[in-house]
């Protein structure tokens, strides 16, 4: 048959050209450069050396001298190429990958569970026998997944013999494309990589495979094969098997089946909208926005708000076959689906790979294959048919997958609803965990031990919950989230420590000349004395050279030293003091502030360009340039329409008030550079009760420009979503290009014509429209606009799209330029 034929020469030839890796963890060391002339220049060297240590022989040194010098060489030359080519590649998603590979097997380098060598049995008793490890690894799996609950017995519903389209060329390949690199291969050892690199012949060969497994409804022997992996879940006793998630590693071939008939699946299926696992334009986001916003309406109207946050125990490994098959069909999906769906799962074997070995296969019958690409669509369909019946809109229901959140106004009406799902799941094979499903409320004034039951069991009542890795309060407040966050940030920094220690290997590190920033925040007077003494001591001594000259440095020295001592221990018990303080915090940040700005080279910028673009060298010809430039920049005024001053209103108003004076004092902020009369607002402060009494920088330009903006802009501002102001930033909206060109021509009209003047380059068009003339855009004055394709509005990156990507990355790069700055 074709297919066998393609997999046996496939593999064959994969392994051949290919070469085949152990599958060990890759040694922590400088070696991912290595080429075929390093190994060979490396491997005469030894043997040089090697003789040269039996022979002791002077020509036998000089050889190895000489083998030496060209491995050098050749290390030196390959490590150069290759740094050249990560750089060159840092820009492309396939060099953060491999930089972030490097650093992840370093992170799971200083893990154990790839040493762990004794586990428990199912009695809790410890065992160390290697063949005992991998017998105990096969009997859980082999329990685990082969075991129903107890189920009501149904039909197989009524088939759906409607037509299908054969598979397309263009199907295959854009499955291909979409499978990731890098990955394990499943048992037949052909990673995805050998087919994308055989490029359009891959694909065709690929089709006619596909074509025939189609049209027979029958795959390869080895497609039912698969390898588990037991991964361990990161809580819980290592050594029991319980607290491991198998995982299993399938024929990549197979799973380019899978993604076609997902694609396919999806496109005849509807799954309910309370669903947001595995679903495309919805995620775990938006499952934590929907219950956070439930908990702060409820809040805001005083009302109580129940919940209870459901765990299937073993959801997707005690999914039976025939549910699944059933499911499909009751959604209409034809029976051809379902045949090929029935096939990947006909008498599919596993065997699990541990660190003491690997056991015998066994034979797969209950649950669906976790490592599939098919699977979580699969248990979506299931789910929502199973659950039909008892499932509310959100966002009184909210679904992650088998994640469950039920809510209710009532606890009596909670309790009926966990009911009903209770008993639409449990009849079909799903069992609800008695003890890891819980129960929480905002109503924090009544029987704090009070909670519903299951089965007569009584739900464990939490005053937080982890939910999409979001952490739930009973207030809605988000204390726990920020103090989660932060410690989950200097987790993933730990992690990264890996990362950065990469880099620097591979990448280097600059010196970078950082100017001394010496811990003299803490200086106090009498240790600027006591330096002062010493510095005179010892220069007295370098001119003298004489014995009491040296003794009396000596002792300078000793005091001088003492003196930082106690004034730095002195200073380190008060920041730590103050700690806890708004003004400790802002003085921590400040050091850190000042450090950050030390490593920049403004303040020793000692030339500038003149309005010509010349450079000039000369201190007086640049303080001649800063002001001519600031003189120009704020006495000139756009061209506008002159009108009167106004009609004045001579209302009284009431005397300045000693509490208006004491307020203001107080809000504003220490530690800022005072202005020309060197009067800093602390001396105000320090004088406490006694001193109570439109520029860059003044407290009152900011309401000042506002008020000013809203009498120009008056007759022209929209109401929002559609006109959106923040400051001097503008943002208009709307749902035709042509109207958009309309209103931003009164905008012009109406600031322009008052001596504000709209940017010609710098202001920027942006549509959601994808599919039209991406160079297209909008006009002011005859100027087209630039268009752009992202735009950071208030710190935040914005695209035509609405997603995340841009953000998320902008927010990451952010963090470590924040990062390095700390």
């Amino acid at each position: 048959m074709l297919k066998i034929d393609i997999l046996c020469i496939q593999s064959r030839v994969a392994r051949e050209v290919l070469g085949e890796s152990t599958g060990k963890i890759i040694e922590n060391k400088e070696t991912w450069w290595f080429n075929e002339e390093v190994q060979q220049k490396t491997q005469l060297k030894k043997e040089a050396k090697k003789k040269h240590e039996q022979t002791r022989e002077e020509a036998d040194r000089v050889a190895y001298k000489q083998c030496n010098k060209e491995a050098k060489k050749a290390v030196a030359i390959a490590k150069a190429e290759a740094d050249d080519q990560l750089y060159n590649e840092l820009e492309t998603k396939e060099g953060q990958g491999k930089i972030f590979r490097l650093a992840k097997q370093r992170n799971k380098s200083t893990r154990d569970i790839t040493h762990i060598r004794q586990m428990k049995d199912e009695n809790g008793k410890v065992i160390r026998k290697e063949s005992d490890i991998v017998e105990r690894w096969k009997q859980y799996f082999e329990h685990l997944l082969n075991k129903e609950n107890e189920r009501l017995i149904r039909g197989s519903g009524d088939p759906n013999h409607g037509m299908v389209r054969d598979i397309s060329k263009d199907e295959v390949e854009l499955s291909l494309k979409k499978m990731k690199s890098g990955k394990a291969p499943g048992p037949d050892m052909l990673p995805v990589e050998a087919w994308k690199a055989l490029g359009d012949e891959g694909v065709h060969i690929l089709w006619r495979l596909m074509k025939e497994i189609w049209d027979g409804e029958k795959m390869p022997e080895i497609w039912r094969q698969s390898t588990l992996i037991p991964i361990f879940k990161e809580k819980g006793d290592v050594q029991n098997c319980e607290n491991y998630r198998g995982i299993k590693l399938m024929s990549h071939t197979l799973k380019l089946l899978e993604r076609i008939m997902d694609r396919r699946l999806r496109e005849e299926v509807h799954i309910g909208r309370q669903q947001l696992g595995f679903m495309k334009g919805v995620g775990t986001t938006d499952g934590i926005f929907t219950l956070r916003q439930m908990m702060e309406k409820c809040r805001e109207k005083q009302q109580v708000l129940h919940m209870v946050f459901i765990d299937l125990e073993k959801a997707n490994d005690r999914v039976t076959r025939d549910e699944v098959w059933r499911s499909l069909r009751e959604r209409g999906v034809p029976e051809k689906y379902v045949r090929i769906a029935q096939e990947t799962y006909r008498e599919a074997t596993t065997r699990v790979r541990s660190t003491v070995g690997v056991t015998e296969s066994f034979v797969v019958q209950v649950g669906l294959h976790q490592g599939s690409t098919l699977s979580p669509f699969l248990f979506n369909v299931v789910f929502d048919v199973l659950t039909g019946a008892v499932r509310e809109n959100p966002p009184w229901c909210v679904l992650y997958a088998d994640d469950v959140i039920l809510l209710a106004k009532s606890k009596r009406a909670l309790q009926r609803k966990l009911e009903h799902w209770r008993e639409a799941l449990e009849s079909r094979g799903l069992r609800i965990s008695r003890s890891k499903t819980e129960y929480m409320t905002t109503d924090t004034d009544g029987d704090q031990e009070e909670s519903i039951q299951m089965d007569g069991i009584k739900l464990k009542r939490v005053t937080s919950v982890k939910y999409l890795g979001s952490m739930i309060e009973p207030s809605a407040r988000l204390d726990k989230e920020i103090s989660h966050r932060i410690q989950s940030g200097w987790n993933n920094w730990r992690k990264v420590t890996g990362f950065t220690r990469v880099a620097r290997e591979v990448l280097g590190e600059s010196t970078g000349k950082i100017i001394e920033n010496k811990e003299t925040w803490w200086f106090n007077e009498e240790v600027q004395q006591k330096t002062q003494l010493k510095k005179e001591a010892k220069k007295k001594h370098e001119q003298t050279r004489e014995e009491a000259d040296r003794v009396e440095y000596k002792q300078c020295n000793k005091e001088a030293k003492k003196a930082v001592a106690i004034a730095k221990a002195e200073a380190d018990d008060q920041l730590y003091n103050e700690l806890e303080t708004k003004e400790g915090q802002g003085k921590i940040f400040r050091l850190a502030k000042q450090r950050n700005k030390s490593t920049r080279d403004i303040t020793h910028i000692r030339q500038m360009k003149d309005e010509n673009g010349k450079v000039i060298r000369k201190e007086s010809d640049i303080v001649e340039r800063w002001k001519q430039y600031f003189e120009h920049l704020l006495n000139k005024e756009n061209e506008r329409l002159i009108r009167g001053s106004g009609d004045p209103n001579h209302g009284m108003v009431r005397d300045i008030s000693k509490d208006e004076v004491e307020l203001s004092l107080k809000k504003m902020k220490s530690g800022k550079a005072p202005g020309p009369d060197m009067l800093p607002v602390e001396a105000w402060k320090a004088l406490g009760d006694e001193g109570v009494g439109l520029h860059q920088g003044s407290t009152l330009s900011p309401f000042l420009f506002n008020v000013v903006f809203d009498v120009l802009t008056g007759a022209v501002r929209e109401n929002p979503p559609w006109c959106v102001l923040y400051a001097d930033d503008v943002i208009l909206l709307a749902k035709s290009k042509r109207a958009l060109q309309r209103k931003l021509e009164h905008w012009r009209e109406a600031l322009e014509s008052r001596g504000l003047r709209i940017s010609r380059s710098k202001t920027e068009y942006m549509t959601t429209d994808t599919d039209g003339d991406q160079e297209e855009s909008i006009q002011m004055d005859g100027i087209k606009l630039k268009r752009v394709t992202s735009v950071k509005y208030l710190g935040s990156m914005i695209e035509p799209s609405a997603r995340l990507d841009k953000e998320i990355s902008h927010r990451i790069q952010s963090g470590w330029n924040n990062w390095r700055k700390s």
